[in-house]
């Protein structure tokens, strides 16, 4: 089962604006990015875990069963959605724009998004 956890903050320039969690524990720091392959010759598709970020995104498809499938969809995730990565950690937890939405994805639940650069 998917924890929902609703953060507040008081300060406007803070990166944690209001926005909704979903899965995986709610990390509150920025960790540098680990460099993605930027090969054109390996695959395009990846999990949204892997995303750099400041990258925009097609969704391309998921992984996982038919009630994550569901949530994804009901919370703007379909495929040919535009993706904006806002943050990541290292964990793969990852701040996005999607839909005219600011959510964070655990882990886990990035891991199910596939998309490509574009």
């Amino acid at each position: 089962m998917t924890k929902k956890t609703r953060t507040e903050t008081t300060s406007a320039s803070s990166p944690l604006e209001d926005f909704i969690f979903f899965g995986g524990r709610l990390e509150r720091e920025a960790f540098p990015m680990v460099e993605e392959n930027t090969n054109p010759f390996e695959q395009s598709v990846f999990p949204l875990a892997q995303a750099k970020m400041g990258s925009r995104l097609c969704i391309v498809g998921f992984r996982g069963d038919a009630y994550t499938l569901q949530h994804l969809n009901h919370l703007g995730f379909h495929p040919g959605a535009a993706v904006l990565v806002v943050n990541r950690s290292l964990s793969g937890s990852v701040i996005v724009r999607v839909a005219g939405k600011r959510l964070g994805l655990g882990r886990q639940m990035a891991q199910q998004v596939l998309v490509c650069r574009g």
